[in-house]
């Protein structure tokens, strides 16, 4: 059977290196003894970033292969025979490395790796990848890649001294491989001891595997500081999974649904993983629930709550009387409140009391297309303004009537550093009318933004550095020329980005590339977000 798969990059160790700050020339090469030192170094430290394991991100064909040659040269010659013996070519040219660089990994996400030695695979047998061109994996590739990722695999568990982080969140062939590594290498167990973090996630074709791997690290990874489970399937080890961890502080659920219909999943059902979730509420830190429900009263459990993320929140609709249990909720230490579901009716008043529950609060982000009230966005923007100074980040609705109220949080809120706004709509085809009459919105349904705009000109907020605008703002050049202006005044430049849904009038073009060479102007982009 054929497997089809989209070329799709992600790097596999725990950090990435900037490719600006590479030096790629001919700079003088440093003595053995000096990088023996350096790698010893890196050895000792747990918070390294492992040039010798990490690339660019340019997506070439070389950065995708070359880690993979590079490894491959350090297998053992028992891994490259059975690499030979499978009709694998490995180029005798090659040296071997100076080091072994599986002694230096400290994080592994499967999936990445599956898709490097694809690459490599697909290379070395002469087949060229064009960018964007789906590729088909027949039986004979397949069970070289198969080989291939087994034998690294191996050989990485028995080098690495530890693993910080373990990515197995999704693949076609990993999580077979790692199942069974994990379970026949006896190194694994000290390997994956320290494991800080954790994403699993499984599929119909993957879920015994995972469930094996879940298992497994119940025995070894006790440690946990955060688990994503991405996507979500509630099997019976991730919930004694969960349940034997002693540190864990940090949770993602996530189910890989996009029907726009979610599963009715009870948070108290005994031997469930949220129910295990529930158990640990005092100690969580950080929650995250996508496309999946949550009860929204449950979060008066998590007391020491610092972010909380609902996103794509089933994208259907709850009744008011689910929703307003959320203005009992008080999270004392809550610091960011992101609620982003496009299709989920929500009520601006209920978050209003929300936030006012939430007074150490730095970042809120509020968007979704069906607003029952949206002419609560200014009683929104007031309960910020008078009960979160320490703000730095609002994205969210705003009425072009909410002057006042928009005023009182850019003189309150001095730390204010980032802007992104949305014209406050109600729900199509209903409350539109309404919201556009209030907003002042033109034929095309375009809301003038340049009255809120001379509130920033005027107020200039000294911390401010970006600001955003979508969902069907308009904006003249004049106006902006003079936030431009302000900005000038008090030597403080700004970064601008729309969205396609933005209309300019005037030379707003002109205006960008004047205000961008004097400095003002960081940087000026249109970007497709929603």
């Amino acid at each position: 059977m054929s497997t089809r798969i989209t070329p799709h990059l992600h790097w596999y160790h725990s950090r990435s290196i900037n490719p600006k700050r590479i030096v790629t020339n001919s700079s003088p090469i440093l003595n053995d003894h000096c990088l023996i030192r350096i790698f010893e170094f890196l050895a000792e430290d747990p918070n390294s970033l492992f040039c010798c394991a990490n690339s660019g991100n340019d997506g070439s064909n070389r950065w995708r292969t070359g880690i993979i040659t590079t490894y491959v040269a350090t297998l053992p010659q028992t891994s490259r025979d059975v690499l030979s013996q499978a009709g694998i070519k490995i180029s005798r040219k090659s040296s071997k490395p100076t080091f072994d660089y599986a002694c230096f990994l400290k994080g592994l996400h499967i999936c990445s790796m599956e898709v490097h030695v694809i690459f490599w695979i697909l290379l070395i047998n002469g087949i060229v990848v064009e960018h964007g061109r789906v590729i088909v994996i027949n039986p004979l590739l397949r069970k070289k890649i198969f080989i291939v990722i087994q034998e690294l695999m191996k050989h990485f568990f028995r080098k690495s001294n530890v693993l910080y982080n373990l990515n197995a969140g999704s693949g076609i062939i990993v999580p077979e491989i790692l199942a069974n590594v994990i379970t026949e290498i006896p190194e694994a167990k000290q390997v994956l001891s320290k494991l800080r973090t954790f994403t699993c996630g499984s599929t119909v074709n993957t879920a015994k595997f995972m469930s094996k791997i879940v298992s497994v690290l119940s025995n070894y990874s006790r440690n946990l500081q955060q688990l994503e489970v991405h996507p979500y399937e509630d099997l019976s080890e991730l919930s004694k999974f969960i349940s034997v961890q002693k540190y864990l502080s940090a949770i993602s659920m996530e189910e890989n649904n996009t029907s726009g219909k979610i599963r009715k999943i009870s948070w108290n059902a005994s031997n469930s993983a949220p129910f295990e979730i529930m158990k640990k509420a005092y100690f969580i830190t950080r929650l995250t629930v996508g496309r999946m429900y949550f009860p929204v009263e449950e979060l008066s459990n998590f007391v020491n709550l610092e972010e909380l993320v609902l996103s794509a929140y089933g994208d259907q609709d709850y009744p008011r009387s689910k929703w307003i249990q959320l203005t009992g909720v008080y999270l004392k230490k809550l610091k960011i409140f992101y609620f982003c579901s496009l299709n989920s009716l929500i009520y601006l008043d209920i978050f209003a009391i929300f936030i006012k529950n939430c007074e150490k609060l730095q970042q809120i982000i509020i968007h979704s297309h069906k607003l029952s009230d949206p002419n609560n966005s200014g009683l929104l923007i007031a309960n910020i303004a008078q009960y979160c100074p320490d703000i730095i980040l609002y994205e969210g609705p705003i009425l072009q009537d909410n002057r006042r109220e928009f005023t009182k949080l850019l003189s309150s809120c001095n730390h204010l550093r980032s802007l992104h706004l949305r014209p406050s709509k109600g729900i199509p085809g209903a409350l539109n009318q309404e919201t556009l009459s209030t907003n002042q919105g033109n034929a095309e349904g375009k809301v003038d933004f340049d009255a809120i705009l001379q509130e920033i000109t005027e107020k200039q907020p000294q911390s401010l550095r970006n600001l955003r605008i979508s969902d069907g703002w308009m904006i003249s050049a004049e106006a902006f020329e003079k936030f431009l202006e302000s900005r000038e005044e008090i030597s403080r430049p700004v970064c601008f980005y729309w969205n396609p849904t933005v209309q300019f009038t005037g030379q707003m073009e002109e205006v960008c590339k004047t205000y961008h060479r004097y400095g003002v102007l960081k940087q000026y982009v249109s970007h497709v977000y929603y």
